[in-house]
């Protein structure tokens, strides 16, 4: 039998791996296998060589083609609870109900884990989702807005009160399910600072305000702190990823950083 050459065989590796991106399911069982093809798909764009071996497994995954998952009506029960469940529980039975089907025994610490998991979802399954009040989901979509006035170097920093900030996100576009009220503390936690400026604002549409201003002076040359007298014609709010008041100062009206109105 002649040697495939090392085109036929990218083309071959890339029409598998085609296959299994629409079979998501399958590729995450078999992901050594998605792993091993993307491998030898990025040696073979690059022009390097293959050893026997290397051609001999590319030969046989693509004579088998695209595998199934093996049948396991006791994985299967597992990996339905998952519905009952956020998105990253969900994650992890489906990981669960994977191992059992390839054969592989859970530690006495992941059973454990595995069975509070359930107990969860038959709880839920039992009572509901979590369902906010109109006044809560009014709270939740200021969180969310709030999340865009922190620095993305703040978050880089704080990765546990952004994945907490990410999840309420999605939870608001539908795309997160099982938020419950330890969910949602978390989040309020993680905006906390700013959150309290709307809960007890400084200033009320209509207060009087100081507002600073480095000016330059002509005859100086030099920067100067002028103070202005100014008027609160708005609540806080936010504006371009800033916590701002509208005040009128000199008769023009403007946003301005909360930071920058003072009492006196």
């Amino acid at each position: 039998m002649p040697r495939k050459s090392a085109d036929r065989r990218l083309g071959e590796l890339r029409a598998l791996r085609k296959d299994f991106k629409q079979n998501p399911a399958v590729a995450k069982f078999h992901d050594w296998t998605v792993g091993f093809i993307d491998s030898m798909i990025l040696k073979l764009e690059r022009g390097k060589g293959l050893s026997k071996k290397m051609r001999d497994k590319i030969d046989s995954i693509v004579d088998e083609g695209l595998p199934t998952i093996p049948d396991s009506k006791e994985a299967d029960e597992l990996e339905s609870w998952g519905r009952f469940l956020d998105n990253k529980g969900e994650e992890i039975l489906q990981d669960f109900a994977n191992r059992m089907r390839k054969g592989w025994k859970l530690s006495e610490k992941q059973i454990m884990f595995r069975d509070s998991l359930v107990a969860q979802a038959m709880n839920t399954q039992q009572h509901g989702f979590w369902e906010p009040s109109k006044e809560v989901m009014n709270k939740m979509d200021l969180a969310s807005r709030l999340y865009y006035c922190y620095t993305s170097n703040y978050w880089y920093s704080h990765p546990g009160h952004e994945r907490h900030m990410k999840k309420l996100i999605n939870f608001l576009k539908g795309t997160e399910r099982a938020y419950d009220e330890h969910d949602w503390a978390k989040a309020q936690f993680a905006v906390r600072g700013k959150l309290k400026l709307f809960e007890n604002p400084r200033f009320s549409c209509g207060d009087a305000c100081y507002i600073y201003l480095y000016e330059r002076n002509s005859e100086t040359n030099r920067s100067e702190r002028v103070k202005y007298y100014g008027i609160v014609t708005s609540d806080i709010k936010i504006h371009d990823n800033q916590i701002c008041y509208d005040v009128l100062v000199s008769g023009t009206c403007k946003a301005y950083q909360h930071e920058h109105l003072k009492k006196r």
